[in-house]
Parts: structure tokens; C-alpha cells; sequence
């Protein structure tokens, strides 16, 4: 029996957003049979005083935000009770195997089942394993910490209990810290001034891609992939978010979320002659589009991760993902070109383009372009107030 233990520590992380290829790191092992079972109801003596309420709904969140972007993984959430420490202390300051049925749980806790808390450690991970396989894994929560739930940026010394829980719970399917993308799963967790816009509050493209990497299904009955918006795409105005996706039983649905939330079934079965060639054996291959109108501006700048979630006849899932980097005006929707002039200079800088003063309903702005090849047409990539 192993015995290994994951922690999420506060410090510094850098306010620069860069975007590499996908790096995502896994732990291992993984869960049998690929499907988990987590007991959401957190035990608190002495917890903080919001209230049962506003973290039992947090954790359940953080569950489902990792559920819908999970191809491989049958994630599943009972609302009851599960120590984490049950039968973990052996009296000698280590660790033995749990006597509590495997039941997997959270709880805040004063110390880590005896031991004391590490300095600087929000929450910690403690996951059993055999034959390559967990067998239980809980997580606890550091009780003298400032915790709260909410969205947006992060706060000075108050720590969002929902998205410290999505990180620990990565560690709990198996993925590792995270140092080079964009990333629920990075190790640290700081306050808005390092922040910056990264609001990290769910998972994001690099995150699924781990999770779907180790329990992945080979020969996959159901394939989907999100062509738009791929992973940090620029996005302004109204635009789409599309792709294919193939079933041998057919595809019954393709649903579509953003940060979490369902906008809806995207309509299906365009035209895709493409995909019909890369897979003949699959039925109707050669419609297999799906799009969906979405307007970027009626969400915050910054970025949103999008899931394509598509479901066959017979109820298998499959998942890609995109993140989406919002650039917006000051005004969701401008209704007419006579509040639209361009009043100031332009500059060019390689396959750049930055217009000055542009005036949006009497208001300036800067506003940068950049070629976009794979969808043939200049993006907006920056948009700054100049009032």
C-alpha cells in the first residue's frame, strides 16, 4: 500500500500569461475501472462561520466543473459524509491504510490526521494506492485559513474555497502540478496584484487534456473535437463555436458549455467531407459539423474555457475543449456603423495592425490586430481604453 501526498501552497506566481504547447503533467496512478466516487459533505469542527451550506455547494461545483470536460473518467458525487482521516493515524505519527471502506472525502481540519499543518499550506491531498491503482483519496482543508467562495479575481488574504477545491481534486484523478500553460493545476495560489486577469476558477484546456490522457479509451466509439475557439484563441464580437464530431452508434447530442455553464445543443450534422474521408467506418461521417452562435462581448475580458461534451445513442461521452480570450469593447453590442469611426493613425508590425482613436458609441479606443491563418482573417487581440 502507497501512501502519497499532494499540497496547494500560497506563494508567488508570475503575472504573465504565456501560452506553449499543452505540458500537462500526471501523477499516477489512476482509478480502476476508470470511474471514482467522492463523498462531497465536508466535516467541519470548527469550521468557518459562513455556514455548511456555502461549501457543500462549492464542492459540488468543483466536481461537476471537472465532470463535464471528462471523457474517460465516470466522476461521481454523494452527498453524505466520509472522513478523511478515518483509521489513517497509527499513534506513531504515520500514516495506515483507511478503515472506513475506501470512502473517499473532504474535510477542513485543524491538523493533517496529527500531524501538523506546513506553513503556507492551504489544503492537502492523501491518496492511497495498490496495484497501480488509488483505492482511496481525501482531501483536507487548512481550517486557520481565510477561506470564502466567490469569482473574479483573487482577493488579498482571502482564499476562494471553490477553486483551491478543483485544484485538489485534480490531484485526486492524478494530475500533477502544472508550471508551464495555463492551469488549474499550477502549485500556487496568489493574491489579484500577481494575478493579473488569470481568474483561474475551474479547469481549463491543458487541465482536461491531462485528465482525459490518463484514462483514455482506445479505439473510441465517439470522437469530438472543438475546432473554435482552439486553445487561446483571441475572441471578440460574435462569432462561433464549431466542430466535428463522429459516433459508431451516431451521435444523439453535442452540448455546449462556457466556464461551466450550458449555453445549450449546438445544432449538427453540417457538412464535413473532411472528417467523412478520416473516418469511413463511422455512419454519416460526412455531416458531422456542429456550430453555434455565441457573442464573445456579453462575457468579462480575459479568458473562458469552452467544452464540447458530445453524447452517442448509446450514452458514451466524449469531450474537447478551447479556451477562449475575450477582448471587448466598453458596450456589449454596438447597434449601428454611425457610432463606429476611425479618428486616429494606424501602424503596422509584421502580421500586426494598431489603430489609434478608434471612436466606439464617442469613446477611444486602441486597437490591435494580428493574422489569424487558420481562420484566414485579422482577430482582435487587444483592445485599450483611451478614456
Amino acid at each position: 500500500m502507497n501512501k502519497l501526498a499532494r499540497v496547494l501552497l500560497a506563494g508567488a506566481i508570475s503575472g504573465t500569461i504565456a501560452f506553449p504547447v499543452q505540458s500537462y503533467q500526471l501523477i499516477g496512478p489512476r482509478w480502476r475501472d476508470n470511474e471514482v466516487t467522492i463523498n462531497y459533505i465536508p466535516i467541519v469542527p470548527g469550521a468557518p462561520l459562513q455556514g455548511l451550506t456555502i461549501w457543500n455547494n462549492a464542492m459540488s461545483d468543483a466536481i461537476d466543473s471537472w465532470a463535464q470536460g471528462s471523457s474517460g473518467l465516470k466522476i461521481n458525487k454523494v452527498s453524505s459524509t466520509a472522513s478523511p482521516c478515518a483509521g489513517i493515524a497509527d499513534g506513531n505519527g504515520g500514516f495506515v491504510a483507511p478503515h472506513d471502506g475506501d470512502l473517499s472525502g473532504v474535510s477542513f481540519a485543524n491538523d493533517v490526521c496529527g500531524d501538523s499543518w506546513n506553513e503556507g499550506t492551504l489544503a492537502v491531498n492523501v491518496q492511497f494506492s495498490s496495484g497501480g491503482f488509488y483505492s482511496n483519496s481525501d482531501i483536507l482543508f487548512n481550517n486557520a485559513v481565510n477561506w470564502d467562495v466567490y469569482s473574479g479575481p483573487i482577493k488579498t488574504n482571502i482564499f476562494d474555497f471553490k477553486r483551491v477545491a478543483v485544484h485538489e481534486l485534480g490531484h485526486l484523478f492524478g494530475l500533477g502540478h502544472e508550471t508551464e500553460n495555463l492551469a488549474i493545476m499550477q502549485p500556487f495560489y496568489d493574491d489579484a496584484n500577481n494575478i493579473d486577469d488569470m481568474n483561474m476558477e475551474r479547469p481549463t484546456p491543458d487541465d482536461f487534456e491531462g485528465l482525459n490522457a490518463l484514462y483514455s479509451v482506445s479505439n473510441s466509439p465517439l470522437v469530438v473535437n472543438l475546432e473554435e475557439p482552439s486553445t487561446n484563441q483571441y475572441s471578440s464580437g460574435v462569432g462561433n463555436i464549431r466542430g466535428w464530431a463522429v459516433a459508431q452508434s451516431g451521435v444523439a447530442e453535442v452540448e455546449i458549455f462556457i466556464d461551466n455553464v450550458l449555453q445549450g445543443n449546438s445544432p449538427y450534422g453540417s457538412f464535413r467531407t473532411d472528417v467523412g474521408n478520416n473516418y469511413p467506418s463511422y455512419p454519416n461521417a460526412d455531416r458531422s459539423g456542429f456550430s453555434m452562435t455565441v457573442n464573445w462581448s456579453e462575457l468579462s475580458n480575459g479568458p473562458h474555457v469552452v467544452i464540447a461534451r458530445a453524447i452517442d445513442n448509446l450514452g458514451n461521452i466524449a469531450t474537447d475543449s478551447g479556451l477562449a480570450i475575450v477582448e471587448k469593447f466598453e458596450t456589449n453590442f454596438v447597434s449601428s456603423e454611425a457610432l463606429v469611426k476611425l479618428a486616429g493613425s494606424v501602424s503596422t508590425s509584421g502580421d500586426e495592425i494598431t489603430l489609434d482613436d478608434v471612436m466606439i458609441d464617442s469613446k477611444p479606443y486602441r486597437v490591435k490586430l494580428k493574422w489569424n491563418t487558420a481562420s484566414q482573417q485579422f482577430d482582435i487581440v487587444n483592445i485599450i481604453n483611451l478614456f
